[in-house]
Parts: C-alpha cells; sequence; structure tokens
C-alpha cells in the first residue's frame, strides 16, 4: 500500500513539473509580430509611397520589414516588396514600377523567428497617363517630291513613347493613319524624310507621338514642293499668307488670291514687287526668274509676312 502511494505521488509530481515546463515553453515561444501598414501618399502614373509601423516584435527581433504589394487583393512578401531595414517602430517604403491608372493593394509586412505577419490591406490606384507634349520642325530641304521635318517630344507625361515621327496630308490636320514616317522612340528630337511628294503642292505636317494613352500631334506646319516650271497659287485667308513660305524653281509663277473679307496687298520687303491693294476675290500674278530669297508683307497688315524661296 505504501509503494502504491509513493508511485501516485511521484506521478502527480511527474505531472505537475511537465506543465510547468510546457507552460514555460509556451510562454518563451515567439509569436509574428504585430504591425500595421501606413497611408499611401505621393501616387503617381508609375509609383507611390507606404510603410508600415511595427508595434510589437512579440518577443522576437524584427529580422526584415518593407512592403509588398500586387494587382490582386492580399499581397505576399514573395511576390513584389520592398527591404526596408530591422527593428520596430515606423518606416517608408517607396513603390516603383507601377501601370498608369491600375488598382493596387498593399499590405506592409515583418519578419521574425516565428514568420512574417502582414499589416491592414490598403488599396490605391496610380494616376492616368496623359498624351506627349511636342512640337512639330519647320520643313528644310524642300524638292519636287522630298522634304525633311520632324519633331521635339519635350514631355511623354510619365508613359513611355512607343512610335513618333510626322505625318503629312494635302488636307489640313492629317494623321497617323495616313501618310507618315516612323522614326524611333523615346522622348528628344527626331529627323524625319518625307518622300513620294508631288511638285508644287502645298502639305500640311504634324509630328507625332504614341504613349499608352494614345497618340499626340504638334503643331502643323506647311510647306509646298519646288514646282516645275509653271503657277503656282498662294492663298491670303484668316490675316495670312498660306503657305507662308514656298520654295520653286526658277521660271515659276506665283498667283495670290485674296480670300479675306478685308483688303490686303503683296508688298517685297526691298521694294522689288508690289500688288496695291487686293480687294476680296482679287488676284496678283509675279513670275520669279532669278534665284535668291524674297520675303514680303501686307502693307496694311504689316504683322502678315512671308517668303518666296527661288532655287
Amino acid at each position: 500500500m505504501k509503494n502504491s502511494l509513493q508511485t501516485s505521488a511521484r506521478i502527480v509530481l511527474f505531472l505537475g513539473l511537465l506543465s510547468i515546463v510546457n507552460s514555460c515553453k509556451k510562454e518563451n515561444d515567439p509569436t509574428p509580430p504585430g504591425l500595421e501598414t501606413v497611408n499611401i501618399s505621393g501616387i503617381t502614373q508609375t509609383g507611390a509611397v507606404s510603410g508600415g509601423n511595427i508595434t510589437d516584435d512579440s518577443g522576437s527581433d524584427i529580422t526584415a520589414r518593407g512592403v509588398c504589394w500586387g494587382t490582386a487583393s492580399n499581397p505576399v512578401v514573395t511576390g513584389l516588396h520592398t527591404t526596408d531595414g530591422t527593428g520596430t517602430g515606423t518606416f517608408t517604403s517607396t513603390i516603383t514600377g507601377l501601370n498608369a491608372g491600375t488598382v493596387y493593394y498593399v499590405r506592409a509586412y515583418a519578419t521574425n523567428s516565428a514568420g512574417t505577419a502582414y499589416g491592414n490591406e490598403l488599396t490605391f490606384t496610380t494616376t492616368s497617363a496623359s498624351l506627349a507634349e511636342l512640337i512639330t520642325t519647320a520643313v528644310t530641304l524642300i524638292t519636287t517630291t522630298t522634304s525633311v521635318s520632324g519633331g521635339d517630344i519635350t514631355d511623354d507625361n510619365g508613359s513611355d513613347i512607343t512610335a513618333r515621327g510626322v505625318c503629312w496630308s494635302t488636307d489640313a490636320s492629317p494623321v497617323v493613319t495616313g501618310l507618315h514616317t516612323t522614326d524611333g522612340i523615346g522622348t528628344g528630337t527626331f529627323t524625319s524624310s518625307i518622300s513620294g511628294l508631288t511638285a508644287g503642292t502645298l502639305y500640311y505636317v504634324r509630328a507625332y507621338a504614341t504613349n499608352s494613352a494614345g497618340t499626340a500631334y504638334g503643331n502643323q506646319v506647311t510647306f509646298t514642293t519646288v514646282s516645275v516650271t509653271g503657277t503656282i497659287e498662294i492663298s491670303i485667308e484668316d490675316m495670312a499668307f498660306k503657305p507662308a513660305t514656298i520654295t520653286v524653281a526658277a521660271g515659276t509663277t506665283i498667283r495670290w488670291t485674296n480670300k479675306d473679307g478685308v483688303s490686303h496687298s503683296v508688298t517685297s520687303d526691298t521694294g522689288l514687287f508690289d500688288s496695291g491693294l487686293i480687294g476680296n476675290g482679287g488676284t496678283f500674278t509675279r513670275q520669279f526668274n532669278t534665284t535668291g530669297t524674297f520675303p514680303y508683307h501686307c502693307t496694311p497688315h504689316p504683322a502678315m509676312t512671308a517668303t518666296v524661296i527661288v532655287n
């Protein structure tokens, strides 16, 4: 009986000690840290700023922290993420490489010996892409069938330029679905060679640039191809000579026609020729037989200027 009681006492003592050991082990086991995700700020077409606040390391050092993001809910650290130091407290994370006009999900994360914990999930939408900004280069090296223009893309507005060049037509406001060149990618200046033109013809030209927002166009410029000897037309309308600059071959005759409701003149800057006042529907004709550059203006409206270039 005594031995039985001693055995029972030993069992009770063993179980008590085991309980104490297990209790101590549970108290000392690390647990995931506590943290929250910082609100999103600084949102652009391709990036944003977030971060986190690790409020408790739960007894185990924080060995990695940052934010993770994706286009699906509950992003994890095995996907896109930042690495922003160690330890508890607040931290800032810079998110990059995003797509414009896209919804993203973000969570802060913190890793200790127990594993990786995540903060609350936040969402944001990157700003939409905008059309590029550009200007059209003046047309030069005009012949009977060719010329040279180009453009300067001053701002891609946050979206890569995937195509650029110039488009041209005998009608105003040419577009890239018509006649056009393809002259590389990216911002900055570029040169475009225009070919297949008709002699003595007025053309309209615009530079273009395409990004994810669509195709933008530069200002419109005009030029007239060199004419085989004959007569070509310049219109006077909207208080301007159109085209303002024309290149012709020696022996070409130019006829100006006034399409405005007020009188104008075609007056050489050097006194070489002067039409006098031309009323609505009136014309003035002159043949250019010598090479050179011949600037002229409208006497009643001095701001109206133009040039004839004879090759």
